[in-house]
């Protein structure tokens, strides 16, 4: 029996070769595409961590910024802890 999966036909129950088994330490097993997932997976929030932190690092001299910029052009005076 095929199944059409995008534009690709894949005959199903035939291993590919992502369903090859990898042996764990332990006596555990897994198979490649459990793995590849866990790879992926990591990789993502590895990305998503430096997004957050990189992001939070360059929005704060931006926000000191304009507080000195309104405390020296235009003389007005914000409340201390503010920014």
């Amino acid at each position: 029996m095929w199944n059409l999966r995008g534009d690709v036909c894949v005959m199903q129950g035939v291993p590919g070769p992502l369903d090859a088994i990898i042996a764990l330490p332990g006596g555990y097993s897994t198979t490649r595409r459990d793995a590849l997932k866990v790879v992926a997976l990591g990789g993502g929030l590895g990305s998503l961590y430096v997004l957050l932190t990189r992001t939070k690092v360059s929005l704060m001299p931006q926000a000191k910024a304009v507080h000195v910029e309104l405390q020296e052009h235009h003389k007005i005076v914000l409340p201390r802890g503010g920014v």
